[in-house]
C-alpha cells in the first residue's frame, strides 16, 4: 500500500461511531480498542514509509489518547496532569506544545477542523520533546 487514506478513512469512521452526531448508544470499549489498534497499525505503516508521524501514532495508541469532537471542530484539551482518564487530555507538557492558541488565556483546549489535523498536531508537539529535534 502506498497511501494512507484507507487508515484515514478507517480512523475517521471509528471517531464518527465512538460520537455519533445523533448521539445513539454504542459499544464504546469495542470501537475505542478498534481506533487504537488502527492508530498502533498506521503507526507500523508510516515508520516503513519513513513518515515523522509515526512515533506520534504510537504514542496515540499506546496512551488511548484522542480528540474531543465537537459540533465544529476537534480539540484537545488541558485539564491539568491529575485527569489522565480522558481521551482528550493531554499532559501540560505535550498540550503547551501543541501548534495553535486557546480562543482565550481561559480556554482549556486547542481547537482543530479535523481530526486529522488535530492528531497531526500532537504529533507534531511530540517530535518537540524529543531531545535532538
Amino acid at each position: 500500500m502506498t497511501d494512507e487514506t484507507p487508515f484515514q478513512d478507517t480512523l475517521d469512521e471509528l471517531a464518527l461511531l465512538i460520537k455519533p452526531p445523533d448521539g445513539a448508544p454504542t459499544d464504546l470499549a469495542e470501537l475505542w480498542d478498534r481506533y487504537f489498534d488502527t492508530c498502533a497499525v498506521f503507526a507500523d505503516w508510516l515508520e516503513e514509509q519513513g513518515d515523522w508521524r509515526a512515533a506520534g501514532y504510537r504514542w496515540i495508541s499506546q496512551h488511548r489518547k484522542h480528540p474531543r469532537h465537537s459540533l465544529l471542530s476537534w480539540n484537545w484539551w488541558r485539564f491539568g496532569d491529575t485527569s489522565p482518564l480522558n481521551a482528550e487530555n493531554l499532559p501540560s507538557h505535550i498540550w503547551n506544545r501543541l501548534p495553535g492558541r486557546p480562543l482565550n488565556p481561559q480556554t482549556h483546549f486547542k481547537s482543530y477542523d479535523t481530526r486529522r489535523d488535530a492528531e497531526s498536531a500532537l504529533c507534531k508537539a511530540l517530535i518537540l520533546l524529543e531531545p535532538d529535534k
